[in-house]
């Protein structure tokens, strides 16, 4: 997958990287202490809470939300696994991905030419600590949407 100009720029300005590892570091609790048994009801209520409407995918087990705006489809999934929270975003330009698909971690990597990174996933040890970190990592989302837009990639 290449990446465009544009989006490299977009995810500069947005300050993608140093933002998901500041909720990489902030939210980042010992494995034994993990809340694994959430409820994807109560999440779903969380997300709501903040005003979007995310649909739970039982079968793959992973919150999903579409926005079309213009010609633009935006997707942000969150996977909620063994307590960690990973991110995965897709943006669609006239129905056709372009360039950016994959979780935040892949993203960074793509951004540092192939470089490995050292972000580990965000851990939550209760939905207070989630409920923080889905703030965090939508007003990231927020401002990636507006920056697209904006641009007009």
């Amino acid at each position: 997958m290449k990446q465009l100009p544009k989006i490299r720029q977009i995810l500069e300005n947005v300050k993608f990287e140093d933002s998901y590892r500041n909720i990489s570091e902030k939210y980042s609790v010992d494995r034994d202490e993990t809340f694994e048994n959430h409820s994807y009801e109560k999440v779903l209520l969380i997300l709501k809470s903040l005003d979007y409407n995310f649909k739970y995918n039982k079968r793959e087990r992973f919150y999903e939300l579409n926005q079309s705006i213009n010609d633009y489809e935006f997707t942000f999934n969150i996977s909620l696994k063994y307590g960690l929270v990973e991110f995965i975003w897709a943006l669609r330009k006239n129905k056709e991905l372009i360039t950016l698909g994959g979780p935040w971690a892949f993203i960074i990597r793509l951004l540092n030419h192939g470089k490995k990174t050292d972000i580990k996933k965000p851990s939550f040890k209760n939905y207070d600590d989630l409920e923080s970190i889905l703030k965090e990592s939508l007003s990231i989302y927020e401002e990636f949407k507006s920056e697209v837009i904006s641009l007009k990639l």
